[in-house]
């Protein structure tokens, strides 16, 4: 697994994570707690997961990210961000009186 700063993935707050150092790999779930660790815990529902593998997706979205197979088609994946669930903004708890 490796999240990678290039092609502006780094405004996004992307960070590189290595199979080899934390010793699991994808689909394993505690490769995608690993990546979410790296990026501070995001919440899952707001954290994007793009991959060529279905099994690696699904694994993925069992977690609760929001994910979307890429299957080699640039074009396509293009078509589909706009068409992604948008994250909602955090729930705030509200004191009562």
């Amino acid at each position: 697994m490796h999240l990678s700063a290039r092609r502006g993935a780094a405004r996004c707050g992307a960070k590189s994570v290595f199979s080899a150092r934390i010793g699991v790999n994808k689909p394993n779930s505690r490769a995608y707690e690993a990546a979410l660790d790296a990026l501070g815990w995001p919440s899952p529902d707001r954290t994007l997961f793009v991959d060529d593998r279905l099994d690696n997706c699904q694994a993925a979205e069992r977690l609760g990210l929001c994910t979307v197979h890429y299957a080699g088609d640039t074009q396509a994946l293009v078509r589909q961000l706009p068409h992604l669930p948008q994250p909602q903004p955090p729930a705030v708890a509200r004191a009562t009186a």
